[in-house]
């Protein structure tokens, strides 16, 4: 035997050796062992996360490679060596290699291998901003598909030459390229490629400013992105909508699919979507108005940026710098715009460094610092200049690149036309040995293979006897007739009677009288019908104790081998006590998890909700399974409070009693508590949310009442405290003077003449206006303050009203000379009280002619427009600064008593009644004043018609 194999050994080396010797004669020594070569490369791939294993595996097979002088293997280990060198990023070593694995497949005629080293070559420089070099291999290699139809690489050609001419800002020749690529991806079902295509020439008519073509083209790569589940492209999507309507200042639309990006690269766990999305948001909530908002995202951008040095650092900079400038915060501006001008140099593109140049320049411009503002605004002239020569050096390199293509082909074809004959005889000489060969080894391998297969089968069979005497299961074969033909050997170990004893007895003869009838009702069944059965069912143990079996039957009676039943067996007693008693806990635990009065959840990072008490739908609407049906995230439920809980459970990795804002069903908001934290996996990885949200509504609204109460409380006693305050000061001074002159007259009646009681009496008057006055304004704001003056609406003609105050407040005017001037534009109505308008009007004008100089005028002027009407008080008098005129208005400040120009006192009320009235009236007062040039009153209410100018 020994003999017979050694000479089969040696045929073996002497056929080898022949082949060897002929491949040589007409190979110009091209050997190589390509089966050990090809193992090789192999291995570099698998080992490509070991960066040491694939270069040295790589390196290996083509020092092999190089050994034996073979030209493909030579081409296929450089392509090999070139793809390691780019997984690790060492792309000026991959460039090197596949221009070696070009240079090697011209040699061979490879057209494949050479137009995907081309390929990688176009890949690699547009990777590191060699524009130039990646748009002059596009050009070489798509020269190269005139004779072949690889259509996906083409399309990778086209992709590559429209993202590099899209970089040059070529947009309409990028566009072209990209529109040729889009076919061929179409044409081969390349959904993937597509994606990548179509979202670029969504970007550039983007930047081309045709926005509904570019909404087409992303609405479009949304609808494959959802057929092929890709969430990045979907993200990618979402982000650029957000940039065409935040560029058509459509902020509101902008806003909500920037989140739905940001949300999505949350998901991913995309940090640098994650900080680019934060930026996108700031920017939306800027242009909103929203400055707070926007700094919070800013924020958020620039701490994940920094972490990671993230191109975007410059920008968001650029943006804090911005907001900080234009909120007059100039020494924060200052240290963010250095900031991102430094960032810029490092991470970003020339556009950056120009637009830290320009915010640097209005910031040392706001701060005086005109020195420093020159030196930047040089600096962005500068940079915006060499922008500009640069497009231009650009397209003349892009001439030379095209020149140098068609040279480079002309080249290669040349080459492969001089080589292509000579190879064609020294081929096909090779095919022929090798064929002969190859079918000499051939038959001598099936030999040694069928020898192989027969100790396998021993082997086998072994093996199996081997797992089936130490299995802790067991098997029996069973007859037709219910008869024991085999049982395997753990039978005895489990159950503890001898196999020998049991070998041709009754298969039924053990199992417990409970079940005995149907296990044989199952086994009759399997007879006939030749189906797979599997049932639980107990069976004595040598001992008398039952244990609960678990059994699957297969009908080989037809099978010439086994001819019977076979039937495994398992022993699940301990399954089943084990089942029982988590059953039971089972039960008592959803006892609790039904009566639990709040929500008790359990969610996704994402919110996606995985488990929820039944006691959500009492408090929400919602039903249970509504929400683990994945239809409502938790995070959309949650209409305030849910990115503050993100945030403190990552900061803290829990929350305690955070006040949140809960959307029912019904839509209706309601006030609850949340509490939560966080379940890490093995790896410490924080995957799902836990707590409990509790109603607190009710609480809520107590409160509220509770604080609104007390609220009133105070503001009466306030009321009564001033009401007494005035009583006490301006009105017992008043009433005690006038007082005593009546007891000066009553007492010396008799001594006074006439004309001295006279004029004593008439001295009394201009108080008791005045205390009149006084108390009149009292219960007017009294009734105010118990809210027990409710306005009786009806149609006032202003003219008329203006007419009569006019004549009321005559007198008043003429004591100081001052000339009463009404002027309006219509008759103007409006829906109003008559008596409350009448009060204020007349304080408004009394005060006018109270604090108006000697001799001057006060205007009324009544002016229609935009279906408004504004009644304006105009005087020339001492007028009022803005803490004054805030005083006036509100109630809470201390009243300020000023007398007027006259030396007349006012009560400090007037004001406060006049605002409460218009107020009380659907209308709208304010004051424009200045020191020393008067004051102007404006009464705005809604008007009901209009007529000609004219002057009163």
């Amino acid at each position: 035997m020994i003999v017979k194999q050694t000479k089969n050994i040696v045929r073996l080396a002497v056929i080898m050796i022949m082949i060897a010797v002929n491949v040589s004669l007409f190979a110009d020594n091209n050997v190589c062992d390509s089966v050990i070569i090809k193992e090789m490369i192999s291995l570099s791939y698998d080992n490509i996360n070991d960066y040491d294993k694939a270069k040295v595996n790589a390196q290996n097979a083509l020092n092999l490679a190089k050994s034996g002088s073979c030209i493909k293997w030579i081409a296929e280990t450089y392509y090999n060596k070139g793809y390691v060198y780019y997984y690790y990023d060492d792309n000026d070593s991959a460039i090197i290699c596949y221009q070696k694995a070009l240079e090697y497949y011209s040699k061979e005629n490879n057209t494949k291998g050479t137009l995907k080293s081309i390929n990688w070559l176009a890949h690699i420089y547009y990777i590191i901003n060699d524009l130039d070099n990646s748009l002059e291999y596009c050009h070489q290699g798509l020269s190269l598909f005139d004779s072949v139809d690889y259509k996906s690489l083409k399309a990778d050609f086209y992709f590559i030459m429209g993202s590099c001419l899209d970089d040059k800002g070529e947009l309409d020749r990028s566009i072209k390229a990209l529109l040729q690529a889009e076919k061929l991806f179409e044409d081969v079902g390349d959904n993937s490629g597509l994606i990548a295509v179509d979202i670029n020439i969504g970007v550039i008519y983007i930047q081309n400013q045709n926005y509904p073509a570019a909404i087409e083209y992303f609405e479009k790569i949304m609808k494959l992105a959802e057929d092929t589940n890709d969430s990045s492209a979907i993200s990618i999507c979402y982000n650029n909508l957000g940039e065409i309507y935040h560029l058509q200042n459509e902020n509101e639309l902008a806003l909500d699919y920037y989140l739905k990006s940001l949300a999505m690269d949350r998901k991913l766990g995309d940090n640098q979507g994650v900080a680019i999305g934060f930026n996108n948001v700031g920017d939306s909530y800027l242009k909103l108005g929203d400055t707070v908002m926007a700094m919070s995202y800013y924020t958020k951008c620039r701490k994940i940026a920094l972490e990671n040095s993230y191109p975007v650092l410059a920008t968001v900079e650029t943006r804090i710098a911005d907001v900080n400038l234009c909120q007059g915060n100039l020494n924060e501006a200052l240290k963010y715009a250095k900031l991102s001008l430094e960032n810029a140099k490092e991470f970003s593109g020339i556009k950056t460094v120009l637009k830290s140049y320009s915010v640097l320049f209005s910031i040392y411009e706001a701060m005086g610092d005109f020195k420093n503002a020159f030196y930047f605004l040089e600096r962005y002239k500068e940079t915006d200049d060499s922008i500009n020569t640069l497009v231009q050096s650009q397209f003349i390199s892009e001439l030379t690149t095209r020149y140098n293509v068609d040279n480079q082909r002309l080249k290669i074809e040349e080459l492969q036309k001089q080589k292509k004959d000579s190879k064609q005889v020294r081929q096909l000489l090779i095919i022929v040995i090798v064929l002969v060969s190859l079918f000499i080894v051939i038959l001598f391998l099936v030999n040694q293979m069928i020898r192989k297969s027969r100790r396998a089968v021993r082997n086998h069979k072994q093996y199996y006897e081997k797992i089936l005497e130490g299995s802790e299961d067991y098997i029996f074969v069973v007859s037709a007739e219910g008869r024991t033909k085999y049982i395997s050997p753990s039978y005895e170990r489990r159950i503890g009677r001898a196999i020998k004893d049991r070998i041709g007895g009754d298969s039924f003869e053990f199992i417990h009288p409970d079940d005995i009838e149907y296990v044989k009702k199952k086994f009759r069944d399997l007879v006939k019908d030749n189906k797979m059965i599997s049932i639980d069912f107990r069976i004595m143990k040598s001992d008398g104790e039952y244990v609960v079996i678990h059994a699957v039957g297969q009908n080989f009676l037809d099978d010439g081998l086994i001819e019977g039943i076979l039937v495994n067996f398992w022993d699940i007693t301990e399954r089943v006590k084990s089942e029982k008693v988590i059953k039971e806990n089972e039960i008592k635990y959803r006892q609790i998890f039904s009566a639990f009065p709040d929500i008790y959840f359990h969610t996704t990072m994402s919110g996606e909700i995985k488990e929820i008490t039944p006691s959500v739908e009492k408090i929400t609407g919602y039903s249970r399974d509504e929400l683990i049906s994945g239809k409502v995230n938790l995070g959309s439920l949650i209409t305030e409070g849910w990115d503050r809980v993100l945030s403190d459970l990552e900061e803290n990795l829990e929350v305690n009693d955070i006040d949140i804002k809960l959307r029912k069903k019904s839509g209706e908001i309601i006030n609850c508590s949340f509490t939560s934290e966080l379940l890490f996996s093995d790896n410490s990885s924080p995957v799902y949310i836990v707590g409990v949200i509790h109603d607190i509504s009710v609480r809520i609204k107590n409160q509220q009442k509770i604080n609104e109460s007390q609220k009133e409380l105070k503001e009466a006693n306030e009321s009564k405290e001033k009401l007494f305050s005035i009583i006490a000061h301006d009105l017992i001074g008043p009433i005690g003077t006038n007082k005593s002159i009546v007891d000066l007259i009553v007492s010396q009646m008799n001594e006074l003449t006439f004309d001295e009681v006279v004029s004593l009496i008439a001295s009394l008057k201009p108080s008791l206006d005045a205390t009149f006055a006084l108390i009149e304004n009292l219960l007017s704001w009294a009734r105010i303050q118990q809210d027990r003056l409710i306005p009786n609406i009806e149609k006032i003609s202003l003219v008329k009203m203006v007419s009569t105050v006019i004549n009321i407040l005559e007198s008043q005017a003429k004591k100081k000379s001052i000339n009463l001037v009404f002027k309006y534009n219509a008759d103007s109505v409006i829906m109003a009280d008559r008596n409350q308008l009448d009060i204020a009007l007349r304080n408004i004008v009394s005060n006018a002619i109270k604090f108006s100089k000697i001799s001057s005028s006060v205007a009324i002027v009544l002016k229609q427009q935009d279906g408004f009407v504004d009644l304006k008080v105009i005087d020339s008098g001492i007028g009022m600064d803005q803490t004054d005129i805030d005083r006036l208005f509100n109630e809470n400040m201390s009243i300020k008593v000023r007398h007027g120009t006259d030396n007349e006192k006012g009560t400090g009320f007037g004001l406060l009644i006049v605002k409460e009235f218009v107020q009380n009236n659907k209308g709208v007062l304010s004051a424009v004043s200045s020191p020393g040039k008067g004051t102007t009153f404006t009464m705005r209410f809604k008007n009901t018609s209009q007529s000609e100018l004219f002057d009163v």
